[in-house]
């Protein structure tokens, strides 16, 4: 991954992060974050 690629990549999370914030007071976000938690709980149940 070149360094162009690693700055859009990080300039677009930060401005969906931002959109979300200012449009649906981080809704998005926090559900991203849950789901991320039960597969993080679903991979360890399998190891």
């Amino acid at each position: 991954m070149t360094n162009a690629i690693a700055i859009s990549i990080a300039v677009a999370l930060g401005v969906a992060l931002a959109l979300d914030y200012h449009y649906m007071d981080g809704a998005v976000t926090l559900i991203f974050a849950r789901k991320f938690v039960e597969m993080i709980e679903w991979l360890t149940f399998w190891r």
